[in-house]
């Protein structure tokens, strides 16, 4: 027969509840828009410019709340609505061509470009997070 005691577990969960607390829903999208938002200068960088009207719908945000979406559960950068939709609806057209023009990519270059990134920044920030509240 054997002898067994665990010493300390009250302490082990107490500083998982520690870690977990600033490593929220909320504090994780806040990274992440922080993460993405060198891909939304390049972005507006790279778009084709007629009026510019394109470009200044590029942006990172946290509010998006489109179907399936509305507990704002998600980072979203590219061309978004605010007032006036013609301008996103076009971007898909610009991006990935048409039948009878050629595409002319501005968010896939952007996020290819800073892929690695978006990844250090985050997992930096929320392993900052996390050491922070041990």
């Amino acid at each position: 027969m054997f002898d067994f005691a665990l010493d300390g577990i009250d302490d082990a969960i107490d500083a998982v509840r520690r870690v977990v607390r600033p490593v929220n829903h909320k504090r994780i999208g806040e990274n992440a828009a922080a993460a993405l938002e060198p891909v939304a200068e390049d972005a507006r960088k790279l778009v084709p410019v007629e009026s510019g009207d394109l470009r200044d719908t590029i942006r990172v945000s946290l509010e998006y709340s489109g179907e399936g979406y509305t507990d704002g559960g998600m980072v979203i950068v590219g061309p978004l609505a605010a007032g006036d939709a013609r301008h996103v609806f076009y971007a898909h057209f610009l991006e990935f061509g048409t039948i009878t023009m050629r595409a002319q990519p501005f968010m896939g270059p952007a996020v290819a470009k800073h892929q690695e990134l978006i990844f250090d920044v985050l997992g930096e920030r929320i392993g900052q997070d996390m050491i922070g509240a041990i």
